[in-house]
């Protein structure tokens, strides 16, 4: 293929030539960022990928471009991927040179090129990294895949901009790793609330990893503090996968002694609670309930374990927490105080719900006080 098959073309011809023409003002112009050839040369070259080809003549144009845009300065290729971000028609090759350049070059294409599909763009993800992964998470119509795939990335601008992203359905994957970051960073929390696909069971977990301004502003969004406490919970199935030992972890003092680290830095908080629970670590779960109340761990082990939750919610009380949490405390540690795979039912979370709300405070830091002797 040469270029003389071009010259009896009545739409190419006058465009490659145009093309030469303003390329060479181009390189020409001292002010490349004003140049009146600049917007005529990016308008040329997006004709010249409009035209209606053979394969092998838009390969040839294809191949034209390339070698032009790679000696292009970062404005002028900027500008080419804005205009070829709205094209469907432009061929792939060129779509993925820009996709793989440097983010400000390559961003528009990878928010809005519908010639990228799934495969180019998760090879874009392992080739580039997180850097084009975060313009990628601005996509719409993302498929399941490519959620999951930027969801492992665990960055955190990458989980703000998916769930930012109204054109794309999280997948419970994706939530579920979300919510996780939210309890280290309540700022993918509060977009994460604003989504119409969210769950009650995120809506849960949510509220359970929070602080209290962002508590009150779901409980003003889903209902009252009694109604986030059963957000999810309606005839839960609570199955043990292995009964809990009545033996303390012999690293238990070592775990201890960190616990009380976190708290004197202020990285201890009673929210903390639920997350080492739901990883399943639940010798620290011990080490950090038991330092929360300056209690021991065989102290803690025992109000855990006892039957009907009064020692729980009687401490629970002590550190002032409020009924919701209590209440998913007493869910997730169902598993210390029965080996069998049961039901909680409203009427249990009725009951431990009027006892703590029977519980006096002051009678109830007595009681841990003298517990402590």
């Amino acid at each position: 293929m040469t270029f003389e098959t071009f010259e009896r073309s009545p739409e190419v011809a006058p465009l490659l030539v145009k093309l030469y023409d303003t390329h060479k003002l181009y390189a020409l112009a001292k002010d490349k960022n004003n140049n009146t050839a600049f917007g005529e040369l990016t308008g040329i070259m997006t004709d010249l990928l409009s035209v209606k080809l053979s394969q092998k003549e838009s390969e040839l144009i294809t191949d034209v471009l390339l070698t032009l845009m790679k000696q292009a300065q970062v404005d002028l290729k900027r500008a080419l991927s804005e205009r070829l971000a709205a094209l469907d028609t432009v061929p792939l090759r060129m779509v993925l040179a820009i996709a793989n350049d440097e983010i400000t070059v390559a961003e528009p294409v990878l928010i809005h090129s519908k010639v990228l599909q799934d495969l180019d763009l998760m090879y874009i993800i392992q080739g580039k990294g997180v850097e084009h992964a975060r313009f990628i998470a601005k996509r719409d119509g993302l498929s399941p895949s490519l959620i999951n795939m930027l969801a492992d990335t665990n960055d955190f601008q990458v989980a703000v901009n998916l769930a930012e992203n109204d054109g794309a359905k999280l997948t419970d994957h994706a939530f579920n790793i979300f919510t996780q970051m939210a309890a280290v960073n309540e700022a993918i929390a509060k977009p994460l609330l604003s989504r119409e696909d969210l769950s009650r069971d995120i809506i849960q977990k949510l509220y359970e990893c929070v602080g209290a301004e962002l508590k009150k502003a779901i409980a003003e969004k889903f209902g009252n503090e009694s109604d986030i406490a059963l957000i999810a919970l309606e005839d839960i199935a609570v199955e043990i996968k292995s009964p809990v030992s009545d033996k303390i972890d012999p690293e238990m003092e070592q775990k201890m002694i960190y616990a009380r680290n976190q708290l004197e830095r202020g990285n201890l908080k009673f929210s903390d609670l639920f997350v080492t629970l739901r990883r399943g670590q639940r010798s620290t779960f011990l080490a950090q309930f038991a330092v929360l109340a300056n209690i021991s761990a065989g102290f803690a082990m025992n109000a855990i374990r006892e039957q009907g939750g009064k020692s729980l919610a009687t401490i629970c009380r002590v550190l002032e927490v409020t009924k919701p949490d209590f209440v998913s405390l007493y869910l997730l540690t169902d598993r210390f105080r029965t080996t069998e795979k049961r039901v909680v039912n409203h009427a249990e979370l009725t009951r431990v719900m009027t006892m703590f709300d029977e519980i006096d405070t002051a009678q109830a830091r007595e009681t841990l006080k003298n517990s402590r002797h």
